[in-house]
């Protein structure tokens, strides 16, 4: 009984302490979102890039971009390869490696262990 019974605490507080997906606020419903602190964590754990986007309630771009995006059933198929996370208002990390071009909004930037991946547009 007392095995069982540890057996069982043992697997709620796993479940409680690992990452938890979370709401994508209109960024795409059918991705797995994570806040930026498990994201990271998430990341390390399975080896996947994150990707951040980095946004703002009041950025006018962002509010053009988010539907856009969310709408995408490319971009949901794509997520699968990342960890994803959005950072909201005051929840932007910061620190040099999350403004490489200034700190214009919204930011969408990529990480593979820890490091900031330089991505470019070619057409």
């Amino acid at each position: 009984m007392n095995c069982v019974l540890l057996v069982l605490c043992v697997g709620v507080l796993s479940v409680a302490f690992a990452a938890e997906s979370v709401d994508g606020r209109g960024w795409g419903e059918g991705i797995t979102w994570y806040t930026y602190d498990d994201a990271t964590k998430e990341s390390e754990k399975t080896g996947k890039p994150l990707m951040l986007i980095i946004h703002k309630s009041w950025c006018g771009a962002c509010k053009r971009l988010k539907p856009i995006f969310g709408a995408s059933d490319d971009i949901a198929a794509l997520s699968k390869n990342f960890i994803m996370t959005n950072t909201e208002d005051d929840e932007e990390p910061q620190g040099d490696q999350f403004s490489p071009d200034g700190g214009y909004i919204p930011r969408i930037l990529f990480f593979d262990k820890g490091e900031r991946l330089d991505i470019t547009n070619e057409g």
